[in-house]
């Protein structure tokens, strides 16, 4: 009996000095076994299965494809965090309609997605705050599974879980971190949680009020989005800032006022100049949500049927979100960007971030 106690001991002290805690602030070796887990989704335009398979981590779990061809996969590692990672966009066009469905919607509300079940959600304290609609609408899906998994794990042990996404992947994952973070402040997930997040080739998630609420809420050094600085995809979706888009409190706020006070002549040409500033703005505003809300919330509805429309907002002002981990172009790179598939995605290979991620911190650290 001594013997099987001291084994036990031992075994609990193993598994305790072996464990690393998840530690602030941005870790190269860590976020590259993000890059080779999520390449380990395989079955997305920019991804090859050459990339080397990650060397601790196993994975535990794969989720069916739900929604609009979101899936997302568990891993683990003895010692180490456990790691959601959320698939991008694949080839599928369900999965594109994800992305085109860009109308913003409060980053606070419900999405009835089935009609037995509504999605409640609150990704930002500011209620001025607004998101992605296509990538909330994956969240939701894969939100309940993500949830059911986090918890188990949770009740054997493991409180310290690393989101990743790649891409589209990278999109959701903003959300999803935000997500946790409100949940655990209005105690429905344990305050002793521990969550951190890499956006990696990440489209901009929301407006500047939800960026603002991100950037707040992650000062911890907890969350990142990863860039590199050739890829088009973080430039995504196309933005676009009316006077509407601003504070209440600004010098545009009362121009009409304003001119009703000036000479007739003075007025009827600055009349006239701001009418053609703002005019052709919000024309190109209005013409974006034709697209991006009511004729893809139409191709939605048809994979969808049960999903209703949300009360979307009419601004477009999309902005990038979370510290950034820049991966700068290289003397190097244009040489080995060159050996890859050469089309619009080459520069959002995750060959392309590995080869950065090496250069720019491996490498310069080492």
């Amino acid at each position: 009996m001594k013997i099987l106690r001291l084994l036990l001991i031992t075994c609990v002290l193993t598994t305790t000095l072996s464990a690393q805690p998840l530690k602030p602030g941005f870790d190269a070796l860590e976020f590259k076994q993000m890059l080779l887990i999520s390449g380990r989704q395989g079955d997305t335009p920019w991804v090859k299965v050459r990339i080397a398979v990650p060397d601790e981590y196993k994975m535990v779990y794969r989720s069916p494809e739900i929604g609009l061809d979101n899936r997302w996969d568990f891993w683990e590692a003895t010692g180490k965090p456990s790691v959601i990672s959320v698939r991008g966009t694949t080839s599928e066009t369900t999965s594109w309609l994800a992305n085109f469905y860009a109308a913003m919607i409060p980053a606070i509300g419900s999405l009835k997605i089935k009609n037995d079940y509504t999605f409640n959600y609150q990704f930002a304290a500011d209620s001025n705050a607004l998101v992605h609609t296509g990538w909330t609408i994956g969240l939701a899906f894969l939100w309940p599974d993500i949830k059911d998994k986090v918890m188990d794990r949770y009740n054997k042990g493991q409180k310290e879980f690393i989101v990743m996404g790649h891409s589209q992947g990278g999109g959701i994952a903003f959300l999803l971190h935000s997500h946790l973070y409100y949940l655990q402040q209005k105690g429905e997930l344990p305050a002793d949680m521990v969550f951190k997040t890499y956006c990696s080739a990440a489209p901009k998630p929301g407006n500047l009020y939800y960026a603002y609420d991100f950037d707040f809420i992650t000062r911890n050094g907890m969350a990142f989005r990863v860039v590199n600085t050739s890829d088009w995809v973080p430039e995504m979706p196309i933005s676009i800032q009316t006077l509407n888009d601003l504070k209440k409190v600004n010098p545009f706020a009362d121009v009409k006022p304003q001119l009703k006070k000036m000479k007739p002549l003075q007025r009827m040409v600055l009349k006239h100049v701001y009418k053609d500033m703002t005019g052709s703005v919000n024309k190109a505003n209005k013409t974006l949500r034709k697209y991006l809300d009511k004729t893809a919330y139409k191709y939605v509805k048809k994979t969808l049927v049960e999903f209703d429309k949300p009360k979307g907002s009419t601004s477009q002002n999309y902005t990038v979100a979370g510290h950034p981990v820049i991966l700068a172009k290289t003397p190097g790179y244009d040489s080995f960007s060159s050996k890859l598939p050469q089309h619009s995605f080459t520069h959002h290979f995750m060959e392309a971030y590995l080869y950065l991620l090496e250069e720019n911190y491996i490498k310069v650290k080492n």
